[in-house]
């Protein structure tokens, strides 16, 4: 799209050269505005994608516990257009529901693999549970304890078994005379 908007003026004049050959698929000026439009509702699609792509080397981007907090935020953002982009703008608002509805299912997605992302998730040291109170909120808040509990669930019969136990070293036993003892506690008194 940025690199259409660019060269947007060679697209019209070829466009309007080729306008009989082009029939349907010419590029009206509203088309263009749609096209403005959707790029910049877009753009966090598109900076959340760089932002993780195969950036997972040091445990930093790109890994599975930034699935739910991703699709949390772009959720957010399509919520926020539903609301905000008039109903006039009927095919931009199309565009919105349509990304609203497939990204809510991927979401749904996620929730068959709580050991996966939800556990991922969790036990990230910078978000912990505080990333689902932040986010899981009204109808979504009360499904806060089954996740808690299903990735309890999940450490304890596919992880804790393949832990390794660690048995402590012995403890020395240091022997102190009682004569030793006693005048420590004559020097004291």
């Amino acid at each position: 799209m940025e690199r259409g908007i660019i060269v947007e003026s060679k697209i019209r004049a070829f466009s309007d050269d080729f306008k009989l050959d082009l029939g349907l698929d010419f590029i009206t000026s509203t088309d263009w505005d749609v096209i403005r439009e959707l790029k910049q509702h877009l753009e966090p699609f598109w900076e959340l994608t760089i932002e993780l792509q195969s950036q997972a080397v040091a445990g930093n981007h790109g890994a599975i516990w930034e699935a739910l907090p991703a699709i949390d935020h772009l959720l957010r953002h399509l919520e926020g257009l539903k609301e905000s982009v008039p109903k006039q703008k009927k095919r931009i608002r199309e565009c919105v529901m349509n990304s609203w509805s497939k990204l809510h299912d991927y979401y749904n997605l996620t929730d068959r693999n709580h050991s996966i992302y939800a556990c991922a998730t969790l036990l990230n040291p910078g978000l912990r549970k505080r990333h689902f109170t932040d986010n899981w909120t009204d109808a979504m808040a009360k499904f806060i304890p089954m996740m808690e509990v299903t990735c309890w669930e999940t450490y304890k019969t596919e992880y804790l078994p393949l832990a390794t136990p660690r048995t402590p070293a012995p403890r020395k036993e240091v022997h102190i005379p009682i004569r030793h003892l006693r005048d420590q506690s004559n020097q004291s008194g």
